[in-house]
């Protein structure tokens, strides 16, 4: 299969540096604090490659609990779960958006009247 032919099919073609390189890399630019650019001209790759690396790994460091704050997926799941909350209460009768106790509740008071 050619270059052409990968392309056109969607196939992404094979890494040119192995994981222990990339991490051993991104340890280098947080380590050294030389910027990418200097650290990938020596190692001889792309400067935006190794910059997307440290971006990555940045992410991934913080998306783990810190203790700063919820981790990535706690953030998501409060997102949803806030959304669920705010929906209004599906219910099989009454008033749209009210919950069954909250009818009971309310035709109790109304017939003491």
């Amino acid at each position: 299969m050619s270059f052409h032919e990968r392309e056109s099919v969607g196939v992404a073609r094979p890494s040119k540096y192995g994981d222990e390189f990339k991490k051993d890399a991104v340890r280098l630019v947080r380590e050294s604090h030389r910027t990418c650019a200097d650290v990938a001209r020596e190692l001889g790759m792309n400067r935006e490659t190794l910059r997307v690396r440290v971006r990555e790994a940045e992410q991934a460091e913080s998306d783990t609990d810190t203790g700063a704050g919820p981790a990535r997926s706690e953030r998501e799941e409060l997102a949803r779960l806030r959304k669920r909350v705010a929906e209004p209460v599906r219910s099989t009768g009454g008033g749209a958006g009210t919950s069954p106790i909250c009818r009971s509740v309310t035709r109790g008071c109304i017939s003491r009247r």
